[in-house]
């Protein structure tokens, strides 16, 4: 394959995305992200996802983009507010 053919500057692009240290949002379809080396930007979230093992065991983390935590607002049970406004909670 040559450096022309559009399938090799596709994996030439995803091996480049995978060498770089990047924390992408989990939404399908988006290609936000940022370096998790630094400080995550102001409005991202972070998920994590655990197991229903006693005791839990977190079996998956995520981070979501400022857009995709305000669509995320509101649709989950339980929560009783913002997204947003929990993770800040938790993380005094």
């Amino acid at each position: 394959m040559s450096d022309d053919d559009p399938i090799a500057r596709q994996i030439r692009d995803v091996r480049n995305l995978l060498a770089e240290p990047l924390a992408l949002c989990a939404w399908g379809g988006c290609a936000a992200r940022f370096d998790p080396e630094k400080p995550a930007p102001e409005g991202w979230i972070a998920l994590s996802i655990s197991s229903s093992t006693d005791p839990p065991v977190c079996v998956r983390t995520a981070v979501l983009c400022p857009k995709h935590a305000k669509e995320l607002d509101g649709t989950l049970k339980g929560i009783g507010g913002r997204l947003g406004d929990f993770v800040a909670e938790g993380s005094d």
